[in-house]
């Protein structure tokens, strides 16, 4: 998965530059009320580029031609950083996403993430702790995203879940189960709609 984070010292000096007074306003936040308060900045981003400078000086492993887009949801941050977040070459990240970092996701080159959508990576009933003991046990696990896979708008992709590459969830599904390469799944709970014919990809 291509990331560069630094992304070299031309790259490096540009954005000390264009973002230098954000980066402080940012690091004396978090150093006062931790990663919740760049969450907060994330939420009201101005712009695409801004999103992407700021997950990447933060710990995301975000390669420089992926796009994420403005008004992002990050959520547990667990490690007081984004480490746990990685976007491959071409990769796309919605509008209004939510993205939960207890464990990591990983998506993969050119994966589109529409708008709205949800990756989970923990699930359990919050302060009931009668349910969880009981019924619903806490479960957590990676988020990955293959390769060239596309996720519908509004779609949510439950913990421990693998969406092969080439494949595509339908907009407003729950993907429970890993979904296989070159399948086309859609529905609540997601169910396989299609299998595609193998391409061979060829570069543009």
């Amino acid at each position: 998965m291509g990331e560069v984070p630094g992304g070299g010292p031309v790259r490096r000096l540009l954005a000390t530059l264009r973002y230098g007074p954000l980066d402080l306003r940012l690091a004396f936040g978090r150093r006062l009320y931790g990663i919740e308060y760049v969450n907060r900045w994330l939420l009201a981003s101005p712009s695409t580029k801004a999103t992407h400078h700021v997950l990447v000086r933060h710990g995301a492993r975000v390669a420089l031609s992926a796009s994420v887009a403005t008004h992002l949801i990050v959520d547990n941050a667990i490690t007081g950083d984004y480490r746990h977040l990685q976007a491959g070459e071409r990769a796309y990240i919605g509008k209004g996403c939510l993205l939960d970092l207890v464990e990591p996701i990983e998506i993969g080159e050119e994966a589109a993430i529409s708008g709205a959508c949800v990756l989970l990576t923990h699930g359990d009933p919050g302060t009931g702790k009668f349910l969880e003991r009981t019924y619903f046990p806490r479960v957590t696990g990676p988020v990955r995203i293959g390769a060239h896979a596309w996720i519908g708008a509004a779609a949510t992709i439950l913990p421990d879940v693998t969406v092969g590459e080439c494949s595509v969830v339908g907009a407003g599904s729950v993907v429970l189960h890993d979904v296989e390469p070159y399948t086309v799944v859609a529905g609540a709970p997601a169910r396989l709609v299609r299998r595609l014919e193998r391409v061979e990809r060829r570069e543009a």
